[in-house]
């Protein structure tokens, strides 16, 4: 597993950032998927500026808040200073970028307009 350096997290984390924000943000994404006992099973996900922060495994702290830390990203103003490592930031961050493109990297895509369950 690569370690991310508080420089190197930034870097993804901004770059992340803007295709969040460009591609994902406000959207609703159905996942249908098929389990390990063979049953099929969904799961609708909407992409809000609040759960950018979650994606990326950077951990909470009192002056940062999870729309404030996205905006310091779109903004470019956010700084090593600002990233808190977690357990789970190495983990989250090797595989963001691909989640950036998950509207191109699956199988299937159509529109959904579906009411929130």
């Amino acid at each position: 597993m690569k370690r991310f350096s508080e420089t190197e997290a930034l870097q993804v984390i901004l770059s992340c950032a803007k295709l969040y924000n460009e591609h994902l943000l406000n959207k609703k994404f159905l996942f249908i998927y098929r389990g390990m006992n063979g049953k099929y099973g969904y799961i609708e996900v909407l992409f809000r500026q609040k759960h950018f922060m979650h994606l990326t495994g950077n951990d909470r702290s009192d002056d940062n808040t999870a729309i404030h830390f996205f905006s310091m990203c779109i903004d470019n103003t956010l700084s090593v200073k600002d990233i808190k490592k977690t357990n789970m930031m190495d983990l989250k961050l090797a595989v963001l970028p691909s989640l950036m493109r998950i509207h191109k990297n699956a199988r299937m895509i159509g529109s959904f307009k579906g009411e929130p369950l």
